[in-house]
């Protein structure tokens, strides 16, 4: 698994096979691995493609990377 996350850090989206690539997305704990440590090092490959796939599709929602304090959540009739 941690070689896999480390593969895929390295080489980027474009340069993983497809054996790997299915192998990362069907293992959410690597996925989760991946994601956390494609932002804690701002790692162009990753972030450049993400980038260029909301360029790409005109209905992607756009969120906030860091969203605006809106307070604490109530629960209905506490």
């Amino acid at each position: 698994r941690a070689e896999r996350v480390a593969k895929a850090l390295e080489v980027g989206p474009q340069g993983l096979d497809l054996a790997t690539r299915l192998a990362l997305l069907s293992d959410p704990v690597a996925l989760s691995r991946l994601h956390e440590q494609v932002w804690a090092q701002h790692n162009a490959a990753w972030i450049d493609v993400w980038r260029a796939s909301i360029s790409n599709d005109p209905h992607a929602p756009l969120l906030p990377l860091h969203p605006e304090n809106q307070g604490q959540p109530t629960l209905a009739g506490a």
